[in-house]
């Protein structure tokens, strides 16, 4: 069982981005920062966790799939069977994407990177899922069955 936490900017804070440019706001910062992460980046413990308390990860997907891989090109529309059954996913959400993150189920969390994944540490994956038990699908559009 995987679940994905996708970076999502509100309304107001993508509205303060476009105007004013990313570095307008922390929220616009981090989430800057996290979408050109990559896997040897020694700050992405830092800019995962920073975001999650800002609010910016929100639930959009929770599945039983064969591998990261699969997860990640089943949420990219592939067009071909990746072996992925979805018990959730919220719609309205970006695709999986740099910076979103996966908890898996024995308790390791994955962070999408722009060439590959990258494991957060033990103490940062703990503290990441416990966030994560806060965070709810707030769209409107979500699947009526994903509870």
């Amino acid at each position: 069982m995987f679940h994905v936490y996708k970076l999502h900017l509100s309304d107001e804070i993508a509205a303060v981005v476009n105007s004013k440019g990313w570095s307008r706001s922390p929220e616009g910062s981090a989430y800057a920062a996290l979408r050109g992460i990559n896997g040897d980046n020694a700050s992405l413990t830092e800019h995962v966790l920073t975001a999650a308390l800002m609010g910016l990860y929100h639930h959009g997907l929770s599945a039983e799939a064969p591998s990261l891989g699969a997860l990640f090109d089943y949420d990219n529309g592939a067009p071909f069977e990746t072996g992925v059954k979805p018990i959730y996913h919220c719609k309205g959400l970006s695709s999986m994407s740099v910076g979103d993150v996966v908890i898996h189920k024995g308790g390791y969390v994955s962070v999408v990177c722009s060439y590959g994944w990258a494991t957060l540490p033990e103490r940062a994956a703990l503290a990441f899922a416990m966030m994560a038990k806060k965070i709810a699908c707030e769209r409107p559009n979500a699947l009526p069955e994903a509870a």
